[in-house]
């Protein structure tokens, strides 16, 4: 199984992979997702910095996973897209629906 880093900054927790997000390395980042979820940690930032590419359910997990921060009150942002990344969520039209940031610096900005 994949790992998953998760560091806090401030009052967001921020989770990040170094792998694409791609079969174990979704599952792995969606259950510490909702982990944090679970234990009331509800800023909730995906550092994209070293993620070379996703998949369809990668997509698909990341707004889920962003519907459910907002039922718990919280928010799921993603910071630091890869030109590839980037050009996917454009291609889906999911640059519209999920907060996404420059790099990890802004993302945090965004809380205050």
């Amino acid at each position: 199984m994949a790992r998953i880093k998760q560091v806090k900054k401030g009052v967001a927790t921020v989770l990040s992979a170094e792998f694409p997000l791609v079969g174990d390395v979704t599952v792995a980042l969606r259950d510490k997702i909702h982990a944090c979820l679970d234990a009331g940690e509800l800023s909730l930032i995906i550092d994209f910095q070293q993620v070379p590419h996703l998949d369809s359910i990668g997509l698909e997990m990341l707004l889920s996973c962003s519907r459910l921060a907002r039922r718990k009150g919280g928010v799921l942002k993603i910071a630091h897209v890869t030109s590839t990344c980037q050009d996917i969520f454009i291609a889906t039209r999911l640059g519209h629906v999920l907060e996404i940031y420059a790099d990890l610096s802004k993302a945090l900005q965004s809380f205050l």
